[in-house]
Formats: structure tokens, C-alpha cells, sequence
């Protein structure tokens, strides 16, 4: 819902520009239909099986995007990049069945009131903190369903980085928080049992442990003051102002790790 000019790597290509004097250009690889509609970003497996497409075009480096939902629709079996990919047939079945279940829970009127009743925080990250198994990442140490998806996600970041490595090509992990988890942190909300930053440790440790550069946007959100203005209320993406934040923390990260190709150290601090 945030135009391509807007979204967070083109932002943070706008600021390794600025920095280093020097062009960046984005593409983005997404899943796209016979008739020419997006059906989406798929799986880790997806993503992985794709791989070849942006190895084919010469990158400077190769960004993987993940958000807590990105795990907790693990596919079955977890990482396998030679599992038989979805139909487009499959997908939009899939979609239709989330349309409908969409159409029968919410209502325009039911999605205004919750739009106000999420205007506070607090009351937010309550409702949120009761979705089950959704939200069980932010309650360390993790749920054994977690520590799978974990799993799935170690093992889908080192075939990337490996694939990559004869390239010379390094791979940039993006972790894209929550809107409750950015909620928790910026607030500085003290919960029992619950932390909000345990998990995108966990996910630097992932990146440390394959060489890949590790950019966390969950806690880019300290210190943020009304970090509801960075999201859509209800529907909980980033707004054009949450994918601006998440562009300079990708940006700094990477200006930070110095990869070949971008600038030399002199010209990015």
C-alpha cells in the first residue's frame, strides 16, 4: 500500500546515495501471474528457488526481507528450495479462502472502531500479545513451534549466503518488526515474560553466523515518539513514514558494513 518510490529500500537507497555520491538502483523480485497481477513475495522457499533471477542481474548485494509473519506461515517441511511451488491456480485459491474469511470477521464499521481503540498503544499491544502462538515469539526462550521456524529460517539464510558467496555478492538480512513489537520497544513497555528485542537477537546471531549484514527495524524504535504514525492502524504494514525508518536503518547498516562497491570508509562517516 506504499508506492515503490516510497518503500524502504528504494529509501535506503536514496540515503547510500546521498552518502556516498554514488547511483543505486533497486529491483525487486515478487511473484507475478500469467495476466500480469502480483500474487505476493511467497515463501523462504520461494524466495531461495528465485535466487538465480537476481544472481542474473549482477547485484551489488542481495536483501532478504523478514517479518515474524514471513515464519509464522512456514510451508510445510520447512526450508526445501526443490519444493514443488504453489500453481498460480493454488494461490489464488488460497487467496480467495483469506478474502472470504476476511469478509465473514471484519466490517467497515468494526475495522473504524478498531482503528480509534488502537490509537492507544497499550491497549494494542494487549490484544495483540493474546493472538496465541502469532505473538508467542516475543516471550523468550522461544516455543518449540518457534525454535522450527527458526530453523527453517537459519537454513534458508545459509543456502542464500552460500549460493551468493562465489559471487562475491553479500546477502543483507532486514528484520521488519511488528507494529506491536515496535509499540513495546519504543514505549519502553515492561511486560513479564515478555521482549520484544530477544527476537531480532536471535535473528543477528542467524545473519553473524552466514556472513550476512544484519539491519534490525525492530529496534530502530527506540527512542521513537508516536511510532503509531508509522504504521496503518488495524491493518498493521508500514505506513510511508515506517519504511522510511526501516530505509536509514538498512542504510546505515550497510554504509556501516562497507561492502565493496558501495563507498570507501572516508566518504561514509
Amino acid at each position: 500500500m506504499v508506492g515503490f518510490d516510497h518503500v524502504w529500500s528504494v529509501q535506503a537507497a536514496r540515503a547510500i546515495t546521498a552518502k556516498c555520491g554514488r547511483p543505486v538502483d533497486v529491483q525487486s523480485i515478487i511473484e507475478v501471474s500469467k495476466t500480469g497481477s502480483h500474487l505476493g513475495f511467497g515463501s523462504l522457499n520461494d524466495m531461495a528457488r528465485r535466487l538465480p533471477e537476481a544472481i542474473a542481474l549482477h547485484p551489488t548485494l542481495v536483501a532478504l526481507l523478514i517479518t515474524p509473519f514471513d515464519l509464522a506461515d512456514m510451508p510445510a517441511g520447512g526450508f526445501n528450495p526443490q519444493q514443488k511451488p504453489q500453481t498460480e491456480l493454488e494461490l489464488r485459491r488460497i487467496g480467495l479462502r483469506e478474502r472470504v474469511r476476511y469478509l465473514v470477521s471484519e466490517s467497515r464499521v468494526m475495522t473504524v472502531a478498531q482503528h480509534f481503540l488502537y490509537r492507544d498503544t497499550k491497549t494494542y499491544v494487549w490484544t495483540y500479545l493474546h493472538y496465541g502462538d502469532r505473538a508467542a515469539f516475543l516471550r523468550p526462550p522461544m516455543s518449540p513451534e518457534w525454535q522450527t521456524r527458526l530453523v527453517y529460517l537459519d537454513a534458508a539464510v545459509g543456502y542464500i549466503a552460500a549460493q551468493l558467496k562465489p559471487t562475491g555478492t553479500p546477502l543483507l538480512v532486514v528484520l521488519a518488526p511488528t507494529e506491536a513489537q515496535a509499540y513495546i520497544i519504543a514505549d519502553k513497555m515492561e511486560i513479564p515474560g515478555v521482549d520484544a528485542e530477544a527476537f531480532g537477537g536471535t535473528i543477528a546471531e542467524i545473519a553473524r553466523r552466514h556472513g550476512a549484514i544484519f539491519a534490525d527495524g525492530a529496534a530502530a524504535f527506540q527512542g521513537v515518539h508516536d511510532a503509531q504514525d508509522d504504521f496503518y492502524r488495524v491493518d498493521g504494514h508500514f505506513n510511508a513514514e515506517g519504511h522510511e525508518l526501516l530505509g536509514s536503518v538498512v542504510a546505515k547498516a550497510v554504509l556501516s558494513a562497507q561492502p565493496a562497491g558501495y563507498c570507501d570508509k572516508e566518504a561514509s562517516r
